[in-house]
């Protein structure tokens, strides 16, 4: 576990936040937009440094896709400063100039979810907006009984194999989500083991979600950033009423540098028809 990496994820909160701001505030918003606000989200295997990789590759083309410009074969510097006047705040500059990013999706569903995107826009927009005004668990709830009832994302020329709609909403819904208790739900193999512990690996969205809520508050478990860090195996030592007592805590500023960071790999979404 790596309170490193949960900062990552609350930044990339901050940053989706911003972004979907602008967004939201123009009458219309495109697929591609909410395209954008998905792949903020996203890494590669080169995620760290200066020179990560995941920057060229997705951090840019999706604030392009976010603002509608082309920043290509420009800096993520002059793009950042770009914004930052767009936004009006040189606070936002600075966010867009920190590393953010946490899930690699995998590669056969990067593109083809752009097009899901696009054929299921009617349903998503008002999604994506009521993740971004996230007061309560049980709206968060409706949301997840909404994105139940949406089609799977098919893979890139075998559309007969698909990925959970989960695996690429509950990430920018938790970014989205100015209270940060919006959980990631994937198909990650800590996030597995989490869910099978909890006796919900089988069971529905909806029993999944409120399984995972309910931790919030137990062991220094506070947002979704913090429940991104537990893996199922761990668990009693974070739950009240066990015996022998809980003693154990979220690792707080553990001290993490270059890809050392424990990356998300493409077990995240690779779970596909079940």
């Amino acid at each position: 576990m790596s309170e490193q990496w949960a900062e990552r994820i609350r930044h990339t909160n901050q940053l989706v936040r911003v972004c979907a701001g602008h967004v939201f505030s123009k009458r219309r918003v495109s697929p591609d937009q909410l395209y954008g606000l998905c792949k903020l989200t996203w890494i590669t295997d080169s995620y760290s440094g200066e020179a990560a990789a995941y920057i060229q590759s997705t951090k840019i083309p999706a604030l392009c896709d976010v603002f509608d410009r082309d920043f290509r074969d420009r800096s993520l510097d002059e793009i950042a400063t770009e914004i930052g006047e767009i936004m009006e705040s040189r606070k936002v500059r600075d966010l867009v100039l920190q590393h953010s990013g946490f899930t690699n999706l995998y590669k056969s569903y990067r593109n083809t979810a752009r097009q899901w995107i696009q054929h299921n826009h009617r349903s998503l927009l008002p999604m994506f907006r009521a993740a971004y005004a996230l007061s309560s668990d049980l709206q968060g709830l409706k949301i997840v009984q909404k994105i139940q009832k949406l089609p799977r994302v098919p893979k890139a020329k075998n559309a007969m194999i698909t990925m959970h709609a989960e695996y690429l909403l509950t990430p920018v819904f938790a970014c989205l989500d100015k209270r940060r208790r919006f959980p990631l739900i994937n198909g990650n193999d800590r996030v597995r083991r989490l869910l099978k512990t909890l006796q919900v690996q089988g069971s529905d969205l909806s029993d999944q979600y409120q399984s995972m809520i309910s931790l919030y508050g137990n062991g220094g478990i506070l947002d979704s950033a913090d429940l991104d860090q537990i893996d199922g195996a761990d668990l009693s030592d974070f739950l009240p009423g066990k015996s022998p007592a809980p003693t154990k805590q979220l690792l707080r500023l553990k001290p993490t540098s270059g890809n050392k960071l424990r990356l998300k790999d493409e077990g995240d979404v690779l779970i596909l028809q079940d």
